[in-house]
């Protein structure tokens, strides 16, 4: 929803859950009791909005610490940027206290785990996969992100998601012409076979035989530039497309949306394992297709999509 369309009453929120109850979930019923419980008491909300108080004193202790967390991490993120990303958790725990923060090393590494802001030296062995590209595709998007029918221009891109159970990734196609999420996996690697799957059900779920030929356009990684998929996008009449090498504004349009999820979404919550995590994302692509409008048309994704 955008600023002027967003419920500010009690009743108007009521009004919107009633109208659209599988949008809304439990955070969200949980914010509007903490908005208006001075006005009605907890337990008459609970009952209204058909959730239980002791799941509600649960999230109200678990925002409070997110809370405290968030103050933390704005601390942090100005010390790693006067230090040029080079601090270890070690060391910012020592930089927390000269502020004034009195902090372990454990929940500084925490949440600096969590909203990747350990030192980039840290993961560099760690992180690095020795792979010669095999495959390198010209950009033919160059810098035009629109379609003029669905189906035409497809962005793909995969993303780190950090939760108390390790690090996953985020596989995501959105659709050029209305930016609509065509399709999304959650993995605990990235790997080409879980890439060409992905798009292999995207194309099933549009219901696209290879007749016409549709453009898939990504960065340079390593499950884009594999003889595997270079067979896979051959076979299934796929012109790929890549970013220039370090150029991320290349493929902008997904780059856009994992920053809104993650700035939206994923950087206000605490995910605990996968199972949260994919329910959080789902939650979010939902909203995002059928609720969110876009700046651009006025209009959801889910609107243009469907219009044809």
């Amino acid at each position: 929803m955008t600023r002027n369309t967003t419920p500010n009453t009690l009743e108007s929120f009521l009004t919107y859950i009633k109208a659209h109850p599988s949008y809304v979930s439990k955070k969200v019923r949980f914010s509007i009791i903490k908005r208006f419980h001075k006005q009605i008491s907890i337990v008459k909300l609970c009952r209204i909005l058909d959730v239980s108080r002791s799941g509600f004193y649960k999230w109200s202790k678990r925002i409070k610490k997110e809370s405290q967390d968030e103050a933390i991490l704005r601390m942090i993120i100005k010390i790693q940027n006067a230090h040029r990303d080079s601090l270890g958790y070690r060391l910012m725990k020592k930089a927390l206290e000269m502020k004034g923060i009195m902090i372990g090393y454990s929940k500084t590494y925490r949440i600096m785990h969590r909203y990747g802001k350990l030192s980039k030296a840290l993961y560099t062995k760690k992180n690095v996969i020795i792979n010669k590209a095999i495959h390198i595709y010209r950009n033919q998007l160059k810098g035009d992100f629109s379609a003029f029918y669905k189906n035409l221009k497809w962005s793909i891109d995969i993303t780190k998601i950090d939760t108390d159970e390790g690090r996953y990734y985020l596989y995501v196609i959105i659709d050029l012409y209305d930016r609509y999420i065509v399709h999304f996996k959650f993995h605990k690697s990235q790997k080409t076979y879980l890439v060409k799957r992905m798009i292999q059900e995207a194309l099933d779920l549009e219901s696209i035989d290879g007749s016409i030929p549709i453009l898939i356009h990504s960065d340079q990684g390593v499950q884009f530039s594999s003889q595997q998929y270079h067979q896979f996008v051959k076979r299934n009449n796929i012109n790929a497309s890549m970013s220039n090498k370090g150029t991320p504004t290349d493929n902008a349009v997904i780059e856009s949306f994992f920053a809104t999820l993650k700035l939206e979404c994923i950087y206000r919550t605490i995910i605990e394992s996968k199972e949260s995590a994919i329910e959080i994302i789902n939650d979010f692509i939902c909203y995002y297709n059928n609720v969110r409008l876009q700046m651009k048309t006025g209009k959801t994704p889910s609107e243009i999509r469907f219009s044809i």
